[in-house]
């Protein structure tokens, strides 16, 4: 299951998608999906060979999406 989910994460090129949120997702919403999403991932959590690239795939996402001027 733990490579399923990096996998997962890594395929996804949509950023919402890869955190599991619509678009019309309030901050608090995005917030939380993404602490669920990191804490699946973590390299120290998940001991999938892809973990770490996961990892970096959904921060680069939650950053993005925390801006409002870049998440136009």
């Amino acid at each position: 299951e733990e490579v399923k989910i990096a996998k997962e994460v890594l395929a996804s090129k949509d950023y919402y998608a890869m955190l599991g949120v619509s678009k019309t997702c309030t901050d608090k919403e995005l917030k939380t999906a993404y602490k669920k999403k990191c804490l699946k991932v973590h390299p120290d959590k998940n001991n999938a060979p892809d973990a770490d690239e996961a990892f970096k795939k959904i921060n680069a996402a939650m950053t993005c999406l925390s801006d409002p001027a870049k998440r136009r």
